[in-house]
């Protein structure tokens, strides 16, 4: 199996320090023999940096093209990774089942909500734990608005250019909507939300997802 190993110098970015241990155990559990030749450099230089522990390594599957969200990451000098699982859109899994088959805890995996609210041009994005529901009403006073709510599925798939099952924030930045992300989020240095399409998430440190969105921290969720 082949993989893309594209890499950020440390200094663009808060992750620890790659020990070649560290480094060998990441390749050897994604089936990647660097020695048997079966990694693809970007340039020469990516793999002295890699060999010498002065970069972190992004890794996506060979003949996957690379998302809009990942190069804005890339561009931000973000370090992320990728977790793809399949999407049968005549069966499509909730929230819940996408953090199943990434391997994940529901509540470290974020679904993004597209709102709209009746006084204000806008719809806004809301990032909001996989196991959890939206509180409408509770989120819409906190953000000034006298309603908010949830667009519906042909008119977010019009408005985003994305298909539900495949939205995410990181992936509509160029539309300048407002992003928020629920306050949850703050018990965990790292979340997963979804790349803008179907099967694939992102791994992305909670700074700096909340950086590159300009996102701001909201209580969002209903009660259990």
């Amino acid at each position: 199996m082949w993989f893309y190993l594209a890499l950020l110098p440390h200094r663009l970015h808060h992750s620890q320090a790659w020990e070649a241990p560290a480094r060998q155990r990441q390749l050897d559990r994604l089936g990647v023999a660097v020695a048997a030749g079966g990694v693809e450099w970007h340039t020469r230089e990516d793999r002295h940096q890699f060999e010498a522990g002065e970069a972190a390594l992004v890794v996506y599957t060979a003949g996957m093209q690379k998302l809009n969200s990942q190069r804005l990451l890339e561009s931000h000098g973000v370090a992320y990774s990728v977790h793809t699982y399949t999407y049968d859109p005549d069966n499509p899994p909730d929230a819940e089942e996408v953090a199943r088959r990434i391997g994940l805890p529901p509540a470290q995996v974020y679904k993004t909500l597209v709102l709209s609210g009746a006084s204000h041009g806008r719809p806004i994005l809301v990032m909001l734990q996989a196991d959890r529901q939206v509180d409408l009403k509770k989120l819409a006073a906190s953000l000034g608005y006298k309603r908010l709510e949830l667009m519906p599925r042909a008119e977010t798939e019009r408005l985003t250019g994305l298909k539900v099952g495949g939205i995410g924030a990181l992936a509509l930045m160029a539309k300048r909507w407002q992003s928020y992300l629920d306050r949850s989020a703050e018990q965990f240095t790292r979340i997963y939300v979804n790349a803008g399409q179907r099967g694939v998430m992102l791994g992305v440190d909670v700074a700096d997802l909340l950086r590159v969105l300009g996102a701001k921290l909201v209580d969002a969720a209903a009660e259990r």
